[in-house]
């Protein structure tokens, strides 16, 4: 029964020396303190602090702009890939990866203190311009699913053109010799026929056909 008693005491304490570091360590973000954690590109820990670091400070900076002209993570990837630019751990970037430290706001000498972004007592090394102009693109292709980035051969009826078919999708190829400078499109459903080009076209070539 004693050994018992000794067992439920020492549990106890451990409960509570755990409590407690979890209430610290929110404690210690809100104060601007580095409380552990794989430490984000661009920066090296010293004394449990965040250091910049000017090489990948300059590859996280590459990245922002990057994704800003491209706006598309796979296409960011693909030019960080031929850049040979790899991830903190040494691997090639994901798209998570990338997602992440784009929409990071460590590199704005903050950090996340649970809901909540506080001052940080590490040096930012982002424009606050160029981090909220790329977060707002972020934020842009995912409303459109991506839509906007992936049109990349122009297709002026994207996401313009509607039927009566449920869950309705539009596809487009690029043109082939003798199309015309222009993608053809078409209208999908899983519940209906395909309906092809040719029925719209001549609207959009002359609107009073």
């Amino acid at each position: 029964m004693f050994v018992n008693l000794l067992a439920s005491f020492g549990e106890y304490e451990g409960e509570v020396i755990s409590e407690r570091t979890r209430n610290k360590m929110p404690a210690a973000r809100r104060h601007g303190m580095w409380t552990g954690g794989a430490v984000p590109l661009g920066y090296s820990l010293l004394d449990k602090r965040l250091i910049p670091h000017e090489v990948e400070a300059e590859h996280v900076r590459w990245l922002y702009q990057t994704y800003l002209t491209l706006g598309s993570l796979a296409r960011t990837i693909d030019a960080a890939t031929k850049r040979g630019l790899l991830a903190k751990n040494g691997k090639p970037f994901t798209q998570n990866t990338v997602r992440h430290i784009l929409g990071n706001p460590v590199y704005l000498g903050r950090q996340r203190a649970g809901d909540a972004v506080v001052p940080a007592l590490h040096a930012a090394i982002l424009d606050e311009t160029l981090w909220n102009a790329v977060n707002a693109k972020l934020r842009s292709n995912h409303n459109d699913g991506g839509a906007t980035t992936r049109n990349r051969y122009g297709a002026l009826l994207r996401g313009l053109i509607t039927c009566a078919a449920p869950a309705p999708a539009r596809r487009g190829r690029r043109p082939r010799p003798g199309d015309g400078a222009y993608t053809k499109q078409s209208a999908t459903s899983r519940s209906g026929p395909v309906v092809r080009s040719h029925a719209f076209e001549p609207r959009v070539l002359d609107p009073h056909a």
